[in-house]
């Protein structure tokens, strides 16, 4: 994970001017893995705003988790091993205002 001030952003601000109302939609949440010399990462995208997302994958942990991702833009979350013998990453990503989970799974 990139060093504060190599890249990364030090923190991020979304106002909801309609009071946190939310409408359920397709959001275009896509998601690919990596894999480098340090270890797994999700690319997460989105054509619409996609609210409070969440990673569930039982072999690994998010580094990041619960966080708004903006349309068009892009965000590397990278995957921490839960245990050991943690192989693949498999699981699924879920947007509170996303009508389904998007599925992903890494190749060994």
């Amino acid at each position: 994970m990139p060093a504060p001030g190599a890249g990364a952003p030090m923190a991020e601000a979304f106002h909801f001017p309609q009071g946190g109302r939310m409408e359920r939609a397709d959001l275009g949440l896509g998601a690919r893995v990596e894999r480098s010399a340090e270890g797994w990462s999700l690319i997460l995208s989105s054509r619409r705003l996609a609210r409070s997302v969440h990673i569930e994958d039982d072999a690994f942990r998010a580094e990041a988790d619960w966080f708004h991702l903006p349309p068009g833009g892009e965000r590397r979350v990278r995957l921490v091993p839960r245990h050991p013998g943690a192989a693949v990453p498999d699981g699924e990503i879920h947007a509170l205002n996303g009508l389904d989970p998007t599925r992903y799974r890494g190749v060994a």
